[in-house]
């Protein structure tokens, strides 16, 4: 009775997670067609505004933890554990 019960929960969350990635599929789609549409209107161009804030972002991110960028030359890889100074 309980090995029913456990395939009956184990099959509703199996569908509740297909459920959900559908529903963020098509939300993600949504959202990105509005991205585009309003960036048109505005004329923006999209790819090299996205190409700039993903730089800006790995800067940042690259300055937090520490790894080798043009400001902190002294780090070699990105493979190496950060120590405290």
């Amino acid at each position: 009775m309980a090995a029913a019960s456990a395939s009956r929960s184990s099959r509703h969350v199996a569908k509740s997670l297909q459920a959900t990635r559908l529903s963020i599929r098509r939300n993600s789609a949504d959202l990105l067609w509005a991205v585009v549409v309003v960036a048109e209107q505005c004329d923006v161009d999209l790819e090299a505004a996205f190409t700039h804030t993903m730089d800006e972002i790995e800067r940042s991110l690259s300055e937090i933890r520490g790894a080798p960028d043009a400001t902190n030359p002294d780090i070699t890889t990105r493979d190496e554990p950060l120590t405290s100074r």
